[in-house]
């Protein structure tokens, strides 16, 4: 996002002149960051504010292009030097004042994990590349349970100056080849094209991979080339009659506040739908071409208020977001729509005494040269700062004595509780906790080493096999990651009796064959059901000796009842098994609120806050356990309740022994994990006697 006001274009022509300031921008900006802080602050009626974005694009794309034509036609050439200098000192010196103070903050309010990543994500947000870094992170389906990151909003920044990056080189190569009378065509044509193209891709990826399409340049170009192509047509919009500008600025805002109002989180974006509030913004910015007489949307857009608002529309977008992220954690509670809407007034008087900021660098006696090694020093710095404030991190380690549990010898429960109880006494964290907290997140199944475990955009069925390929006995291990943590439990007695194991998981696609909707790429999970067919058909074709299968009984949500998920669970095992094969199945295991990692770093020695209790361990759908275990017995399969591995008759401790229990809030560390692995050794000799 960006309020740079670019320089006016000059020169002699036909006809009317576009005017050269234009407070309806203004008042378009303050309409957009608008849109944008209400809908973070989880106003109930713009669940599409999200579009205020795109509306700054198409503005940015507008002006700087309106500048650099005028620098064109005005000179014949463009100063890149000056370009880049200009950029720098507008946008650096209050976005590095942001993410100074967003990483002073989140030290003393984030636990030491999430300020870890803070740190990792004020690299990109210095230089950057934080779009496609939050890109790539949107589709890891470990960091599902993490919350959003307090510079998470630089992502439209980084599009920004990634487009300026190449759009000046293109103006200059055409100042430098193209007659000026060619030039405006040749450059609509150019940039045309390119919008086109990456129209074309947003359509394209957004369905498939809903982060990159959403965080990356190559689908957002489009949406700064209407704003460019606008600017371009600057002589051609002088001279549409004044009549039509009023009925297209109500158009416009009407286009741009539907799609506010209309879409939501579960919208499909951007892809086609960002059509709506980019040509709503591209028509306000055309209509308001001519100065018109006093109208009643002019009197909305050019009041005072919208015109300040717009004048500090920068700075308070860059203020709101790590204000709402954050400070509800130093208050420590969630302090909902009201206490949001408090924060936003907080992040707006943060924006005007910001915005002293960006003008005593804009009245600089430095020249524009000199702001390029200024800004690229800027950002240097705050990189650095950055590693040096995650220095000053405390070490994850726990301030209790050292602990020890005893090995499982047999598929003795009893054991299992009596390290249970032992751990929910515990009070301050294990000196010698393994995995350590800051490695829990990594702790997890071979599979995902070795490249079994398919992620959520593969399709392609690739198994792991594990054991001797010459075995007579095999068994499967089918599900999602819910599945997949259990395979350190599986293989030691699997391998040890000569068994052969082969594993067919991906994440958040379960046994049960039902259209899944999946939030991170919000929209349903298509790449399950292609998955799903060739992987359940290659097991069938093995004839297995054993099938242990398990999912996550909240992926489906809502979407199913408890029957219909048991149902569809059981006849898709039904479908896999031959006549000789067993069919264990293993319940999910419990499903806490917070994140057990989270949580530990915040009571180190009081690790006794971390529990829960038996009684909410199913709180999402506390009868589908039950019922999917009734479905699975009901059918003839070996039904294991893992329940009583993970709580005692009242806790549910997050610390058993020296062992982290979970990684997160749905899945168990393999430390965890292997230690069970005689709890499922009957399922081997049960098959062989």
């Amino acid at each position: 996002m960006t309020s740079v006001m670019a320089v006016p274009e000059t020169g002699t022509r036909s006809g009317p002149e576009p005017r050269r300031f234009r407070p309806d921008i203004q008042g378009l900006r303050a309409v957009a960051v608008l849109l944008v802080v209400l809908y973070h602050a989880g106003m109930p009626v713009l669940r599409g504010g999200f579009v205020g974005v795109d509306v700054f694009f198409v503005i940015s794309g507008f002006l700087i292009t309106r500048g650099l034509v005028s620098e064109v036609d005005r000179t014949g050439r463009v100063s890149l030097m000056h370009f880049y200098g200009r950029r720098m000192r507008r946008l650096l010196p209050a976005a590095a004042l942001v993410i100074v103070v967003t990483l002073l903050l989140g030290r003393v309010v984030l636990p030491a994990t999430r300020m870890s990543s803070l740190v990792h994500d004020a690299w990109f947000t210095a230089f950057y590349g934080i779009n496609y870094h939050l890109a790539v992170e949107g589709v890891n389906y470990q960091n599902a349970d993490v919350p959003p990151s307090a510079l998470q909003h630089f992502w439209s920044l980084a599009v920004e100056e990634q487009f300026y990056l190449v759009w000046p080189l293109l103006l200059l190569v055409a100042a430098v080849v193209l007659r000026r009378r060619h030039r405006r065509v040749a450059l609509v044509l150019g940039i045309g094209a390119l919008s086109v193209t990456t129209f074309a891709l947003s359509v394209v990826i957004t369905p498939v991979n809903t982060p990159m399409g959403y965080f990356s340049l190559h689908t957002r170009a489009w949406e700064l080339g209407l704003g460019a192509i606008v600017a371009l047509s600057l002589p051609l919009l002088a001279k549409v009659p004044p009549r039509y500008a009023v009925p297209g600025t109500w158009i416009g805002l009407g286009l741009v506040l539907a799609s506010a109002l209309l879409y939501s989180d579960q919208t499909l974006y951007p892809g086609s739908a960002a059509l709506l509030p980019v040509a709503g913004a591209a028509l306000v910015i055309a209509a308001g071409t001519h100065r018109n007489p006093r109208t009643a949307e002019s009197a909305i857009l050019e009041r005072f208020p919208m015109q300040y608002m717009g004048k500090v529309s920068y700075a308070w977008y860059l203020w709101h977001w790590p204000l709402l992220m954050l400070l509800p954690l130093w208050a420590g509670a969630d302090v909902g729509f009201v206490g949001n809407l408090e924060i936003l007034v907080i992040a707006f008087w943060f924006a005007v005494l910001t915005y002293f900021v960006e003008n005593a660098s804009h009245r600089s006696s430095w020249s524009l040269h000199r702001w390029v090694p200024t800004g690229l020093g800027l950002s240097s710095a705050v990189a650095i700062g950055a590693l040096a404030l995650a220095s000053t991190l405390p070490p994850l380690v726990g301030t209790g004595a050292d602990q020890s549990v005893a090995a499982l010898r047999t598929a003795d429960v009893r054991t299992v509780q009596a390290a249970l109880t032992s751990g929910a006494g515990l009070s301050a964290l294990p000196h010698n906790l393994t995995p350590g907290l800051a490695d829990a997140k990594n702790d997890i199944a071979r599979s995902s080493a070795d490249g079994c475990h398919a992620s959520l955009l593969v399709t392609a069925v690739t198994p792991c096999t594990y054991g001797s390929a010459t075995s007579t006995r095999t068994a499967v291990l089918v599900g999602d990651s819910h599945a997949q943590q259990w395979l350190g439990a599986i293989l030691p007695d699997a391998l040890a009796n000569g068994w052969r194991v082969v594993t067919y998981t991906k994440a958040a696609c379960p046994v049960a064959r039902t259209p899944v909707w999946n939030n991170d790429l919000k929209r349903t999970y298509t790449e399950c059901a292609q998955w799903q067919g060739p992987a359940f058909a290659a097991i069938t074709a093995m004839h297995p000796d054993l099938i242990v299968a398990s999912e996550s009984d909240a992926v489906p949500w809502n979407s199913v009842t408890d029957a219909q998920w048991a149902s569809l669970t059981v006849s898709s095992l039904e479908a896999m098994a031959s006549p000789r094969t067993r069919v264990v199945y293993v319940g999910d295991t419990p499903q806490t609120e917070k994140d057990p990692v989270l949580c530990l770093q915040q009571h180190i020695d009081d690790i006794s806050a971390c529990s829960y209790t038996r009684s909410t361990a199913y709180a999402y759908f506390p009868a589908r356990h039950g019922v999917l275990r009734a479905a699975a017995t009901g059918a003839g399969f070996s039904y294991v309740d893992p329940l009583d591995w993970f709580c005692t008759q009242q806790a549910c401790p997050t610390v058993v022994g020296n062992m982290l229990v979970r990684r997160d809030t749905g899945h168990v560390t393999n430390t965890y994990a292997t230690w069970f692995a005689p709890m499922f050794s009957p399922l081997f000799e049960d098959v062989t006697s």
